[in-house]
């Protein structure tokens, strides 16, 4: 790791705009459940014994989503002591601080689903080959990979590529596809990340939304660019995908 991102990722909560009130936690996830919910239940596994791994789990929001939907088997792991330290502040202990290439590499045929949300753009290309294998080899045969990155394709595709300092890459619906077929995973299938609808207010902003995302297609369609389907346009972008029932580590 170069001396930039080290220094980076050891005071990543204290010095990225997102994590600057870690007391707010709490209040945080209050937004953050519903979201999950709607963008991320149906992608769970049924057994809710299944082992889980959120690789770069920052302050636990989504394993924590885990546990109140009543999986029992969740596992975090994260590179920065800050993130690790404000896990277990929340009762998260399950959480580890470490690398997490050596991690999945010491947890061959584990896990039912490893869940990764804005970790891959983090990671230099010959990295993101070496992250892919290393889950496809923790995943049980069967298992699935969910990554969770931001949409180059959309309107705030530049804004977001370059938000944070530490992002190395950008991803469309057509490259991630593109990287997750090249490393043996199966049934891959891209989603759109969608805003919750639970108030009026939420309702409003849904439907804008849908607006704005229909408004997206038709410039790109103007432009007569090439597009696999179904196109994808919103912020943020879900892939996911399968270890082959029988591929074993």
């Amino acid at each position: 790791m170069s001396d930039y991102h080290d220094r980076l990722y050891q005071r990543y909560a204290s010095s990225h705009f997102y994590y600057r009130d870690l007391a707010a936690a709490d209040q945080l996830y209050a937004r953050l459940a519903p979201f999950y919910a709607r963008n991320y239940r149906e992608l769970l596994p049924a057994d809710r014994a299944a082992a889980l791994l959120d690789v770069a789990c920052g302050t636990g929001d989504f394993c924590y989503y885990l546990q109140q939907a009543g999986y029992t088997h969740v596992n975090g792991i994260d590179l920065s002591p800050e993130m690790v330290e404000a896990c277990h502040a929340r009762g998260l202990t399950s959480v580890l601080h470490g690398d997490v290439f050596d991690y999945l590499a010491a947890h061959p045929d584990t896990f039912e689903l490893i869940t990764a949300h804005h970790f891959i753009e983090h990671l230099t290309k010959p990295r993101i080959f070496d992250f892919l294998d290393a889950a496809l080899i923790a995943l049980r045969p069967g298992g699935r990979l969910v990554l969770t990155t931001p949409n180059a394709a959309s309107l705030f595709g530049a804004r977001d590529r370059y938000i944070d300092f530490t992002h190395e890459v950008g991803f469309t619906p057509e490259s991630l596809t593109q990287v997750m077929n090249a490393t043996d995973y199966g049934n891959v299938r891209m989603l759109a990340v969608r805003p919750v609808a639970g108030s009026w207010r939420g309702v409003v902003r849904n439907g804008l939304w849908h607006l704005t995302q229909g408004l997206s297609r038709l410039a790109l369609a103007i432009e007569g660019r090439p597009l696999m389907r179904p196109v994808i346009t919103s912020a943020s972008l879900i892939g996911e995908g399968e270890k082959p029932a029988g591929k074993s580590s």
